[in-house]
């Protein structure tokens, strides 16, 4: 067991809920929308970023602090990409998926990401050759996660991030407090989106229309004969090697 000053990220996709209340063959398709849009993300993400799990429509990741490499401002720019990352993926699945009516492939836009991002200490333990994380650090960036913020799309930091470095940010900020269970007040910086994770737009051809048509057949008709969800993130696999 080991304790050590760690960055905390969860980034969480929003407005699946929604589709949990669609018939099996729509629910199916959304959970391959989710799937390729975490992969988006997970996929963008590199060194100091680890990831640790995946929750449903959520990833987790930490990078132990290593005052010689990076900072919170490196931190947060990756952090920012991510959010880049998982709108080209978005204007991709709406531009491909446009051959099926289901409700799920028709809402893809209005899935959105956030993220919280905090700061402090982890206690690291191996169990069984799987790295666990424990501690109230962890404990405070899971409960910010259910948060009272009004908007569809942004970076929620806890104080105690947000006073590492003169952080830069291209948009608006806001200071408040979330109430989290156990814990109390925490003091937080919410980051809105402007423009930040605009990408250019997508087209895509009759071919990809079609291949990412089967792909999401062949991902239904295995679910429906009881195959469980694969996840190929090869990211997530390389952190439980380490």
């Amino acid at each position: 067991m080991d304790v050590r000053r760690s960055f905390l990220i969860i980034v969480d996709i929003s407005g699946y809920t929604r589709f949990i209340k669609l018939h099996r063959f729509a629910v199916l398709h959304a959970e391959y929308i989710i799937n390729e849009l975490l992969k988006s993300v997970i996929d963008r993400s590199h060194y100091p970023f680890v990831l640790n799990k995946l929750q449903g429509d959520s990833a987790f990741f930490y990078a132990v602090e290593a005052r010689d490499e990076f900072g919170a401002s490196s931190v947060l720019d990756q952090v920012i990409d991510l959010f880049s990352a998982f709108r080209r993926s978005e204007k991709e699945l709406i531009s491909e998926c446009d051959m099926c009516f289901c409700e799920a492939c028709r809402n893809i836009g209005k899935l959105y990401l956030k993220a919280i991002v905090h700061y402090g200490d982890v206690i690291f333990k191996t169990i069984s050759n799987f790295e666990e994380l424990a501690g109230e650090a962890i404990i405070l960036s899971h409960r910010l996660v259910k948060n009272k913020i009004n908007q569809q799309e942004y970076i929620l930091m806890s104080q105690s991030f947000y006073i590492l470095e003169d952080l830069a940010f291209d948009g608006s900020i806001h200071h408040g407090k979330e109430h989290c269970d156990g814990i109390g007040d925490v003091e937080v910086v919410v980051f809105q989106f402007g423009d930040v994770a605009e990408t250019a737009p997508y087209q895509s051809t009759l071919g990809r229309r079609l291949a990412r048509l089967l792909d999401m057949e062949v991902y239904l008709f295995r679910r429906l004969l009881g195959k469980k969800s694969e996840r190929d993130f090869d990211n997530l696999a390389a952190s439980q090697a380490e």
